[in-house]
């Protein structure tokens, strides 16, 4: 059997990293969690996912940072960004870095997963 596809999920909401665990295991991902981009950046360097979800508004090390972070290591490397908040934009805006995907939350799970099984398929490696 070949590597379980492990995804890093980011956010400092108790109830979205339950969620989002439960999204991977219904597609079969591993998921490894933290609760701000600082101990998310920690859990990137040492456990080497697939792809990283990340909410944007974090303490610590927020979620456009840590899109930084991850992009300066590997441009190729998949991350999608959530939020709740509406002010967003121009945030995204000053991105030196893209995500590769973005759901607002509330966000429907069968587009999370849709995204999720699209960015796996289209993974490079991490190299």
């Amino acid at each position: 059997m070949g590597k379980k596809f492990k995804i890093l999920v980011v956010d400092d909401e108790a109830v979205t990293r339950i969620l989002l665990r439960r999204v991977n295991n219904h597609f079969g991902f591993e998921t490894v969690e933290a609760e701000d981009g600082e101990e998310g950046w920690k859990l990137f360097k040492e456990t080497d996912p697939d792809l990283v979800i990340s909410d944007i508004y974090m303490p610590n090390m927020n979620g456009i940072q840590l899109l930084s972070n991850i992009k300066k290591c590997n441009k190729n490397f998949k991350v999608i960004l959530i939020t709740g908040y509406s002010n967003f934009h121009g945030m995204l805006d000053m991105c030196l870095y893209p995500p590769d995907g973005f759901l607002e939350k509330p966000f429907k799970i069968e587009d999370l997963g849709r995204l999720m099984k699209t960015l796996a398929g289209n993974c490079e490696g991490k190299d």
